[in-house]
């Protein structure tokens, strides 16, 4: 079975705003996805804010771009009335984080990856970082990928 990635706003401007040393393993996350290793899910909720930051730092052209690309690549998890009541009534302390939270929970995800790890300590998912899910993807102690599933 595939395993679902959801992955943060702040790990897609990594990749497209090129910000190192985070758009390194971002971008091998992507790939990784991109050949099938992994389902790759970008919460709807995401986007608009993609579309500000990368709008204000390259220009509307290359937002749009930019978004129709990341399309293809990530299935989009949805944004509805159950991920809005469920992150409003959540122990998380920043509203955003719940959303994508409840977003993946949403689409069966089974890993969420950001660069905000603490922010998501309410979470029941896994939640690493870019860098900590590749070392875990590349992991050589079986004990460990049976662990998250991964053999």
């Amino acid at each position: 079975m595939t395993k679902a990635l959801m992955l943060d706003t702040n790990v897609i401007l990594d990749v497209f705003l090129e910000r190192s040393p985070f758009a390194v393993p971002a971008a091998r996350l992507l790939s990784l996805i991109e050949e099938g290793h992994f389902q790759g899910y970008v919460s709807a909720a995401s986007f608009p804010v993609l579309f500000y930051i990368l709008s204000r730092e390259a220009s509307k052209e290359v937002a749009r771009t930019s978004l129709e690309k990341l399309h293809t690549l990530l299935a989009i998890a949805p944004v509805d009335e159950r991920v809005v009541n469920r992150a409003l009534v959540s122990d998380f302390s920043d509203f955003e984080d719940a959303v994508q939270y409840y977003s993946a929970l949403g689409v069966k995800a089974h890993f969420i990856i950001t660069r905000n790890t603490r922010d998501f300590s309410a979470s029941e998912l896994p939640v690493f970082s870019p860098d900590e899910m590749l070392a875990l993807i590349e992991s050589g102690d079986p004990a460990l990928r049976a662990r998250f599933g991964l053999d």
